[in-house]
This record gives structure tokens, sequence and C-alpha cells, in this order.
């Protein structure tokens, strides 16, 4: 038995070929992904691959088709997933709390830790429409992709002081920076993802009346 995300199917277009191809290699492995092209123009890569960068402390998606059919990898997006039934026995399913973003993240790194492998299958192609789920630097984006970031490096790295320092000390930056350039709804939505990790005030729901629609 395999489970792939059902949000795949509300925002992007899925051929037959892609699931008959990640079927396939499902079959030899536990964790699959596959190359992810814009809805809007096919010719511009969205996703070929991912892995995780420690400068950063984020995901990065590779955009140039590797010469391999396989690669191991260390982050499969969450829009396109295919995963064997034993992983999620063991692993659990997707963590909720992120709500969206980071929670692909979090669990690529959970099912490593198992000792399972990622496999980027780059014959298995979907076509996405991104920003489907929330419009890019819409508050709801700005809002959870700035709550999440610390709250996945919070759950992942606390305990490794230096490197959590420095991911925290650059997080800082980063939100004094959108403080003083984002317009007045961005930087709302800002200040409540920080309220929400160092004050504990929860903003569970979207953070502007103008984009109540996720």
């Amino acid at each position: 038995m395999f489970f792939l995300p059902l949000r795949a199917f509300s925002i992007t277009e899925m051929p037959y070929l892609c699931c008959a191809s990640l079927h396939t290699t499902i079959g030899m492995n536990s964790y699959v992904g596959g190359t992810i092209l814009h809805y809007e123009d096919s010719r511009k890569v969205w996703y070929e691959g991912g892995t995780f960068n420690k400068i950063k402390g984020k995901a990065v998606h590779r955009t140039k088709l590797p010469k391999e059919v396989l690669n191991e990898v260390t982050f499969i997006t969450g829009c396109l997933q295919l995963i064997k039934r034993k992983v999620l026995t063991e692993v659990g399913l997707l963590p909720e709390h992120y709500f969206i973003y980071y929670e692909d993240l979090d669990y690529c790194i959970q099912v490593a830790k198992k000792g399972y492998k990622l496999i980027y299958d780059k014959r298995a192609v979907i076509y996405h429409k991104c920003g489907g789920t929330a419009s890019y630097k819409s508050p709801t984006s700005i809002y959870y992709s700035n709550r999440n970031y610390y709250l996945f490096i919070k759950k992942f790295f606390s305990q490794h002081r230096l490197y959590y320092l420095y991911l925290i000390i650059g997080y800082f930056i980063r939100i004094l920076i959108k403080l003083l350039l984002y317009k007045v709804e961005a930087k709302k939505a800002v200040m409540n993802a920080f309220k929400c990790n160092f004050l504990h005030q929860n903003y569970n729901t979207v953070t502007s009346k103008k984009d109540r629609k996720l």
C-alpha cells in the first residue's frame, strides 16, 4: 500500500505516466518524488530533486535535470510524494502543526533518520500550480513561512547550540529586514509569526481580512 498526498490533486495536473513511473520506482524504494514543472509554463522547472541547505537551514530545490534517472536526495517536496505504508507505520503521518510549509522537510528528516533513502525519479512529471495553496508573498504565505521556519529549526537543532544560535541570528536579521521593507499587511504577518513563536500568542488563522481564502 502506498500514500500520495491528496493536496497534489487540487493544485497539480498528474499525467498517467507519472503514476506509472512512481509505481515502478517505489517497488525498489520506500519514499519517492518526481519532476515538477510550472503549470502555467511547462518550460519552467519548479523541482527536480532537493537538498537540505545547512547554511540557510531550509530546503532548496534543484532546477536542472540530473543525468541519472534515479537520484538519492535529502528533500522531497510535499507536492509529489509516493510513500510506502511501512514508512507511514514506522514514522507516522506528516506533522500537522505546521499547516503549510516545512511539514515536508520535517518529514524527510524523520524518514532519513530511520534509515530510509529518499529517491527522486526524473521520469515522473507533474504540472504544479505554484501558489495554489497561498499566493506568493500573501500575508498567509508570509506568516506561515516565518512562523514555521522557527518551529522547524527549534525542533531539530536546538540541541546543537552553536548551529542553532547561528540560525536564530540569521532569522532575526531577516525579520528586521522584512519589517523595514515590507508593506503594512506583510509586516503584520511577520509580526504575528514573531509573536506566535516568542510571545506564545496564537495566530493559527489567516493573518489578514484580505486573505481569508488560502
